[in-house]
């Protein structure tokens, strides 16, 4: 009956926590859904979607998991009144108290420890040096269908016609894309001086331009120089394709063209230069190989490498009016194909998507930390209140023999920070695996750093002190006699 009874009054308390659980859930999902979404590109080469679980998927889980964690809490609950009937209630309440501590410090600490490294990331991501200039410039997608063998050369003077539009350039693919792969024009071979190794899985991205690309998007240029084109046919690698060649003295190295056509056999091909590089696609990928060059006329008469996606430089002054003035000739050009949100977007507003995920993660991670660190807290807070209750005689007779307020204090810190070291070492190592192996899902990514565990110790360590501090206030104030007359 005693354990009816108990089983009784716990229906009531898990019965609020399974709507607040719920509540939770609804507030969560649309983080974890923006975080899962996949934003498509139109001109996207890839078939694979990101699959996620619905909200109703997420809701029939918890139709399941919701009596199954039920069924487990009341089982432990039951465990103290077993020990009770049995006389051995002692040691059996000691065990599952301290299992509770140690089980409530380590989620608290894993989770807190988790939210910070995603922080930690998301800010390396944020504040690292993209390379490029994303401030005042705007991206218009004309969409394949109406730039395919078409000449879009009146769609680019038009642009620069308006005069609260400062610059225009073009590029056949977007600059920002959501993936590392793929990234070029067109994928071709180049037979460069001094080149060894190269067999026929050799492949080198290049992407066209036109000649204002460098100062548009401020751009720097590490070794040698932009596109000229006098004499020569220039070509520019970035960074990583220069490191990735490993050819002394790249720049000026002729490229032995084998190509039948008369303008580029007569023309010699040079690399001119190494771009700095710039990051194009979220931190997750690596930077590829790329080329760079112009489209040359013989390209331009067969309607290879058509120009899609336009991108202009705008004042703030100006903005409204250069937009709307970009949105009346666009629909004069477009055959519909992209959609009106995707059309003419901001170039700063796709290159936050590249955090998007992170940003998401964080805040998800962030309220899950906040939530457990709450649920510890008050944990921990009413099994030190169940502990100096238990122990009133024992605190009252130490006090009765001469021992001092920092004395019991002591006494209980001893214990209680034994735990919470005990709990630590277990979620500070499983939090650094679990950290260690997300990172390197990143090609470039952040540190980790001994502070942040070092702080994440303390952190719980100043949450059980105060806990303890405060209820060991409480029962030091209890006159002694009092709490041995009531024992």
């Amino acid at each position: 009956s005693l354990i009816g009874k108990n089983l009784l009054e716990l229906t009531l308390p898990l019965f609020i926590a399974f709507l607040l659980s719920m509540a939770f859930i609804e507030f969560l999902f649309p983080f974890y859904k923006d975080y899962t979404s996949l934003v498509a590109e139109s001109s996207s080469y890839y078939n694979g979607v990101i699959q996620s679980i619905t909200r109703q998927e997420v809701l029939k889980a918890s139709y399941w998991i919701y009596p199954l964690c039920c069924l487990i809490f009341l089982v432990l609950s039951t465990v103290p009144i077993v020990g009770l009937l049995k006389r051995n209630s002692r040691g059996t309440s000691l065990a599952l108290r301290n299992g509770l501590i140690i089980g409530q410090i380590f989620i608290g600490s894993l989770f807190l420890l988790t939210s910070c490294m995603f922080y930690s990331q998301y800010r390396f991501m944020s504040r690292t040096d993209k390379g490029l200039v994303t401030d005042h410039i705007w991206q218009i997608d004309l969409g394949f269908d109406a730039t395919y063998n078409t000449d879009c050369t009146p769609f680019i003077e038009a642009l620069k016609q308006n005069s609260a539009i400062d610059d225009v350039t073009a590029l056949t693919q977007p600059l920002l894309v959501l993936r590392g792969e793929w990234y070029c024009s067109f994928i071709t071979q180049f037979p460069i001086e001094g080149r060894n190794n190269v067999d026929e899985a050799t492949e080198d991205n290049c992407i066209v331009v036109q000649k204002n690309f460098l100062s548009f998007f401020g751009m720097k240029m590490k070794e040698g120089e932009w596109i000229q084109d006098q004499g020569t046919r220039d070509i520019v690698i970035n960074e990583t394709g220069a490191r990735e060649l490993n050819i002394p003295s790249l720049t000026g190295r002729l490229i032995l063209s084998d190509d039948e056509d008369s303008e580029n056999h007569a023309v010699p091909t040079r690399i001119s230069g190494i771009l700095r590089d710039f990051y194009y696609c979220p931190m997750q990928y690596p930077l590829s190989k790329v080329f760079f060059m112009y489209q040359n006329n013989a390209d331009a008469a067969r309607g290879y490498h058509g120009f899609r996606y336009f991108y202009i430089k705008v004042h703030p002054d100006n903005e409204k009016q250069a937009l709307q003035y970009a949105r009346r000739i666009y629909s004069q050009y477009s055959k519909k194909e992209i959609s009106e949100d995707m059309q003419i977007i901001q170039l700063s507003t796709l290159m936050e998507l590249f955090n998007r995920p992170e940003k998401t993660m964080f805040r998800i991670f962030l309220l899950l930390a906040v939530l457990c660190i709450l649920i510890s807290s008050f944990g921990v807070f009413f099994l030190v209140s169940l502990s100096t209750e238990q122990r009133k005689k024992e605190i009252a007779i130490r006090k009765v023999n001469g021992a001092q307020f920092s004395d019991i204090l002591y006494l209980f810190l001893k214990e209680y920070l034994w735990l919470t070291l005990v709990s630590n070492a277990i979620a500070l190592p499983l939090g650094y695996l679990f950290i260690k192996r997300w990172l390197e899902t990143y090609a470039y990514h952040t540190d980790i750093h001994g502070w942040l565990f070092v702080c994440v110790f303390l952190f719980t360590c100043i949450i059980v002190i105060l806990s303890v501090m405060r209820q060991v206030v409480v029962a030091a104030k209890i006159n002694p006699a009092e709490s041995v007359k009531s024992e």
